[in-house]
């Protein structure tokens, strides 16, 4: 057997830590972005603005949810993910999110400082504005969840209405991926006009029965790029 340099080695895990390989959880989520996009993109070709639809993405923590969804975003050949246009822009939530503080955030993204005490009906209806100026398909929200956890109904009912606001937005209506654990689905589900909106999309933890036959075409693509064959025990049940 050649034996190779520790740098050698080094360089071929580097890069392997580099690649993206797909899941079908990936291409899934892959579909319903080009479903909205592509029907807009038809639409807007009509002179139509028509409401939008949202994707909600859940899933338990470290499952690559947020990571998915912004590798999709930036490398999708019909999104501009940095300036002048920011056609998909992502927000990170705070535990101790606020609709109105969400919303200065977003403007603070697009580079745009709200002055004064403004309420969170007039900072949102900015946000829109710039989404406008800016032509954005998709605002990412990640851990969304945040923003619905032990608030009150008022507090409640208030984000369900921003939510639905951006997608029914008169001039310039946006799709929502909002992005979390399990919880958020149930949460987005006690509005029953949201829920239709959002196509769900389930990054399950994996297990070999209903995800074995793609860990093996995630390790042979690894092999493959590192230029290695695949050895007897991996074919074994008990590597499975």
């Amino acid at each position: 057997m050649t034996q190779m340099s520790r740098e050698g080695v080094s360089h071929i895990v580097a890069d392997l830590e580099h690649r993206f390989i797909a899941n079908d959880t990936y291409l899934e989520l892959r579909d319903q972005i080009d479903d909205i996009l592509y029907r807009r993109k038809a639409h807007t070709a009509a002179n139509r603005v028509t409401a939008q639809r949202g994707i909600v993405v859940i899933g338990n923590a470290g499952a690559s949810k947020s990571f998915c969804i912004e590798h999709l975003l930036q490398k999708h050949p019909h999104v501009a993910y940095v300036k002048p246009y920011q056609q998909a822009l992502t927000g990170h939530l705070a535990s101790e999110a606020t609709i109105k503080g969400v919303g200065l955030d977003t403007l603070k993204a697009y580079g745009y400082e709200s002055k004064g005490s403004r309420t969170g009906h007039s900072i949102w209806r900015q946000v829109m504005h710039q989404a406008h100026s800016h032509k954005t398909l998709f605002l990412h929200f990640d851990e969304a969840q945040h923003i619905l956890r032990t608030k009150s109904k008022s507090e409640f009912d208030q984000v369900m209405l921003v939510w639905k606001s951006c997608l029914e937005y008169a001039e310039w209506p946006v799709s929502l991926i909002l992005s979390g654990t399990c919880e958020l689905l149930d949460l987005i589900n006690r509005d029953d006009q949201l829920s239709r909106r959002f196509e769900p999309v389930h990054f399950a933890p994996m297990s070999f029965a209903a995800h074995g036959h793609e860990v093996m075409g995630v390790l042979d693509a690894y092999l493959d790029a590192a230029k290695l064959s695949r050895g007897k025990a991996l074919d074994t049940p008990t590597f499975a």
